[in-house]
C-alpha cells in the first residue's frame, strides 16, 4: 500500500503538474494570442492612419486642383465679360464718333449759312463796311442776274 499510496501521490502530483502545465500553456497561448491581436490591432491602426493621411493628402490635392480649375473658369469668364464690354464700348464710341462727325458737319453747314445770312443781313441793312446800302429788290435782282451769268458762262464754255 505504501507503493500505491506513493504512486497515487506521484500520479496526482503528475496530474497536478500536467494540469498546471496545461493551464500555463493555455495562459501562454492566450497571452500570445492577445499579443498577436494587439500587434495586429496596432498594425491595423498604423495602416489605417497611413491610409487616412494619404486620403487627406489626396483630398487636399483634389481641393487644390478644383480651386485652380474654378479660379481658371472665373478668370475665363471675366476675360470674356471684359472682351464683351470692350466690344460694346468700341461700338458705342464708334457710333458717338459718327454722330459727332455728323454734328460737326451740321455745325459747319449752320455756320456757313449763318455767315451767308449775316452777310445778307449786313448788305440789306446797309451795315456792310465799304458798301452803300441797297434796296432788297435790287439785291434780289442782282442775285438772279449773277445766277443767270453763271449758267450762261457754263453754256458758253461748252461750245
Amino acid at each position: 500500500m505504501a507503493i500505491n499510496y506513493n504512486d497515487e501521490k506521484i500520479g496526482k502530483f503528475y496530474q497536478a503538474i500536467l494540469h498546471y502545465g496545461e493551464e500555463q500553456r493555455k495562459k501562454i497561448e492566450e497571452e500570445v494570442a492577445a499579443f498577436k491581436q494587439k500587434e495586429l490591432d496596432e498594425a491595423e491602426i498604423g495602416v489605417l492612419t497611413e491610409a487616412y493621411h494619404l486620403i487627406q493628402k489626396e483630398m487636399a490635392q483634389m481641393r487644390s486642383g478644383i480651386a485652380r480649375e474654378l479660379a481658371q473658369r472665373e478668370m475665363d469668364g471675366r476675360r470674356a465679360l471684359l472682351e464683351q464690354r470692350r466690344k460694346i464700348m468700341e461700338q458705342v464710341f464708334s457710333r458717338a464718333a459718327e454722330e459727332l462727325r455728323g454734328s460737326a458737319e451740321q455745325l459747319e453747314q449752320a455756320q456757313r449759312e449763318w455767315q451767308w445770312m449775316g452777310a445778307l443781313s449786313a448788305t440789306v441793312n446797309g451795315t456792310l463796311s465799304g458798301r452803300d446800302k441797297i434796296m432788297l429788290e435790287t439785291y434780289v435782282q442782282t442775285a438772279y442776274f449773277d445766277r443767270i451769268l453763271r449758267r450762261t458762262n457754263v453754256r458758253l464754255m461748252a461750245m
